[in-house]
């Protein structure tokens, strides 16, 4: 019998920090331990409550080839570019729910993209 629902990924993350001139830049490991993903690890650059743009995050079989190729993407790309202080698309469009009152926290925010950072592209 499964222990998590069809669709559904467990994940463990690791933490990652790149101190740099310009300030600090994190990067987040996921590592899938249960569910089907398109990739068994994915290393997302951020700023705690901001995540990076899809096209920096980096993906692998592993964790050095994850975190190699996010790292790749982001060399001599400054912070600011890589994770953009602009307000990004209402996170509750693809979920087909109402947005919340404007107070919603950045962190809130931050968590309704989390479970397609793992998905295979097209599902949802």
């Amino acid at each position: 019998m499964p222990i998590i629902n069809e669709g559904e990924i467990f994940a463990r993350i690791h933490k990652f920090k790149i101190f740099r001139k310009e300030g600090n830049l994190f990067i987040d490991l996921y590592e899938a331990l249960l569910g089907e993903p398109a990739h068994k690890f994915v290393a997302v650059p951020n700023l705690l409550f901001e995540e990076a743009d899809k096209k920096y995050f980096g993906v692998g079989d592993t964790k050095g080839a994850a975190i190699k190729d996010c790292l790749g993407k982001i060399k001599d790309v400054p912070i600011d570019t890589i994770v953009s202080s602009e307000s990004p698309d209402d996170p509750h469009e693809d979920a087909g729910i109402s947005p919340e009152p404007e107070e919603e926290s950045k962190l809130r925010q931050s968590f309704w993209k989390l479970p397609r950072i793992l998905t295979r592209s097209g599902d949802k």
